[in-house]
């Protein structure tokens, strides 16, 4: 701490709140815990406008019934859902979720991951807090905006406590206080993002992709995607005692044996010139971990490319630490490099998520992402990824995996073991052409979506600032 100069009352206007540096700076500053201080409306606690709570927690174990799992990979920085993921089993500690209007994190809020909570029976991650609005004085998609906005992430980043991993108490977010805007006006700005957002309804995203390639795969080789997508778990499993006497396979999950897995398996090597690992350099590689308060640093560009920069089956290192220089020149051989495919190797939802490093990504790959690097002179680092991709890949991923809920895990030695399909680079260029178009539209989508999001921020902050 240098150069921070606080007078004890200011100190005080915090209680319990972690006393970083930032925290110190901000508590001398007049509303210290105000997230719009300027605006001409009133303000609230968040504690006195909706309710701010810690779920009870599910133990690990088999769910009576499946249910939705929202986990922090799941929500996009925008506040998006990425996907629809549900299980029946429950590897780690879970919260319940069902009931509350919203969910925000509370490790590293900074990064903008509140969502709004699926409708059905909802379980998530211990990381998540749990919003419910009081509907006489605020709406939860005002609510939801606002804590998307940039005046809550610089706020929620200053009182986070941790150098690890930091995280906001709950405390600390129920005593913010935000603008207490008519619900007409409240009304009026979620009109207004619904307008910018709408122009988002039908663009293309990941799931467009995975449909992109999954048909080029059914008309180049006659992989069937239908064929492979393995249902939910059978409570009671009949087997033949020659299928697992004297196999090392016994000791796989039900998905390994199930009929899609068999069929999938059968089908790749039926295609297949051998194993992976024979077009890799070198084969799979795991990351390697750090010491964050020694390995973390910012403004450096070398990335820690994490499980979180894969959440859209791409490569993106916005939500991933920065690197010291001293770990990245020492770590050489977890370097990445344009081309490289990195897959993630753990959690529900997440397994099997793979991307493509591309131009101006420095850093390396962490200790729960795999590389894979191809050999150019057999294998299209793209066909590579979109293969991985495909439905009868993710199915051998899901087979593979070992483990109990979040906390399965698939290694590189399996990854080298899959089937390679027999086709030439000339065919795999061709394949990488046609799926690309569509990748294209995907991309410019997720631009402007981006952009949409500056028009929202721009929104929020207007609709703050004006008057009644």
């Amino acid at each position: 701490m240098v150069g921070v100069k606080v007078p004890l009352s200011g100190v005080a206007f915090l209680p319990g709140v972690p006393l970083s540096a930032t925290a110190l700076g901000r508590a001398g500053r007049p509303a210290p815990l105000s997230l719009y201080p300027k605006t001409p409306h009133g303000e609230i606690a968040l504690g006195a406008a909706c309710e701010v709570a810690e779920p009870n927690k599910i133990p690990a174990g088999n769910l009576d019934e499946p249910a939705n799992l929202l986990d922090l990979e799941h929500c996009g920085i925008g506040g998006e859902l990425l996907e629809h993921a549900t299980t029946e089993e429950i590897g780690s500690t879970r919260i319940r979720m069902t009931g509350y209007d919203l969910a925000t994190t509370r490790l590293r809020p900074y990064l903008g991951k509140t969502v709004a909570i699926p409708e059905g029976e909802t379980i998530g991650s211990p990381e998540w807090i749990c919003l419910t609005a009081d509907p006489s004085v605020l709406r939860p998609r005002f609510l939801h905006a606002v804590l998307l906005g940039r005046a809550y992430r610089d706020l929620a980043k200053d009182l986070s406590a941790g150098q690890q991993h930091p995280r906001i108490s709950v405390d600390t977010l129920r005593r913010m206080r935000i603008p207490l805007l008519p619900l007409e006006q409240q009304d009026m700005l979620v009109s207004r993002i619904d307008l910018l957002r709408a122009e988002l309804i039908g663009s293309l995203g990941p799931k467009d992709l995975r449909a992109a390639i999954d048909a080029a795969f059914c008309d180049r080789f006659g992989l069937d995607p239908k064929q492979v997508e393995i249902g939910p778990s059978p409570r009671v499993s009949a087997t033949s005692f020659l299928d697992v006497a004297a196999s090392r396979d016994v000791r796989f999950s039900w998905r390994y044996h199930a009929p899609e897995s068999r069929r999938a398996r059968a089908d790749l090597w039926d295609l297949s010139s051998g194993p992976l690992a024979g077009f890799l350099q070198g084969g799979s590689q795991l990351g390697k971990s750090v010491t964050p308060e020694i390995d973390y640093a910012t403004g450096t560009g070398f990335h820690y490319l994490t499980m979180a920069g894969l959440a859209r089956w791409e490569v993106d290192p916005e939500p991933c630490p920065e690197l010291t220089e001293v770990y990245f020149e020492e770590n050489e051989d977890r370097h990445v490099t344009p081309g490289d495919v990195l897959m993630a190797r753990s959690g529900e939802g997440t397994i099997g998520k793979v991307g493509l490093v591309e131009e101006g990504v420095t850093g390396c790959f962490a200790d729960f992402v795999i590389r894979i690097r191809a050999d150019p002179d057999r294998l299209s680092p793209t066909f590579l990824r979109y293969m991985l991709m495909s439905a009868h890949y993710q199915t051998l991923i899901s087979a593979e995996k070992k483990g109990l809920g979040n906390n399965t895990n698939i290694f590189p030695v399996q990854v080298d073991a899959f089937p390679m399909l027999n086709v030439d680079l000339n065919v795999q260029n061709e394949i990488v052409h046609d799926i690309g178009e569509v990748e294209k539209q995907v991309k410019a989508a997720r631009r402007r979506a981006r952009e949409i999001e500056d028009e929202i921020e721009v929104a929020l902050e207007t609709a703050i600032s004006l008057a009644s």
